[in-house]
């Protein structure tokens, strides 16, 4: 039988969206790729308006389905950064001696791994196109959380 002939299922209006405190963990080298593949391929991470943010990614979260609080921001980055937006905490990383992903993805593991471990919220929105992060994700879902990616 061609699954042609079936019939697709319309979204339910009617299912319950998702409600809760969230927390977003942005990588900026992710961030900036992103930016590159819209209108604006020049701009950079640190030039986004991250005043912004936090209502783009309700927005975002919405169009989803998901009804989430974001309450805070992490934002990683391996550049100097001049913004500083409310209930967004930047995470300034030294890449001297390293990889700028490697930093990227040490400092987002530990910090999933924390914010799970202290069920600081029961969501959490991760920005990153890091396949390293799927052990710290497991676990923070293994403690109760709710783990959203944006990814390519």
């Amino acid at each position: 039988m061609k699954n042609e002939n079936r019939a697709m299922h319309p979204r339910k209006d009617h299912a319950q969206t998702r409600s809760g405190r969230c927390i977003a963990l942005i990588d900026s080298n992710y961030m900036a790729w992103l930016l590159k593949q819209g209108a604006d391929s020049d701009a950079e991470p640190e030039a986004y308006n991250r005043q912004a943010l936090i209502p783009s990614l309700v927005q975002t979260l919405k169009q989803a389905g998901l009804g989430l609080d974001v309450q805070r921001v992490y934002w990683y980055t391996d550049n100097p950064d001049t913004q500083f937006p409310h209930d967004q905490i930047v995470r300034q990383l030294d890449a001297a001696g390293g990889e700028p992903g490697d930093v990227v993805y040490q400092a987002m593991s530990s910090d999933i791994a924390r914010l799970a471990q202290h069920h600081a919220c029961e969501h959490l929105l991760v920005a990153s196109d890091d396949d390293r992060l799927t052990a710290a994700i497991d676990d923070a879902q293994l403690h109760g959380l709710s783990v959203y990616l944006l990814a390519d």
